[in-house]
């Protein structure tokens, strides 16, 4: 995951290969030692400047509304995109 928050105070941490209650998607913060599980998914994820992560989850591209301060997500994931026929497809509204 390659990404840092607003201002560039958090940070991207990964659980690949652990245990399956361990592994996931985790950001910390540069200003303290806190340290949090966004997501239990085995996946790649971005930082939107709009306020969003997205990442991957079964063939869909996701977004979830992402709190910078309080390291947390807050919402229901939405699909954006899907895979089809080897490529991804953008999700009609």
């Amino acid at each position: 995951m390659a990404f840092f928050s607003p201002r560039r105070r958090a940070f991207p941490v990964h659980g690949y290969g652990c245990a399956p209650e361990i592994r996931g998607v985790y950001v910390g913060s540069l200003t303290s030692a806190q340290i949090a599980r966004i997501l239990p998914d085995d996946s790649s994820a971005q930082y939107s400047s709009a306020g969003y992560v997205v990442f991957s989850r079964s063939d869909r591209l996701m977004s979830q509304r992402f709190d910078a301060k309080r390291l947390r997500l807050s919402g229901d994931p939405v699909p954006i995109a899907e895979k089809r026929g080897g490529g991804l497809q953008r999700r009609q509204r």
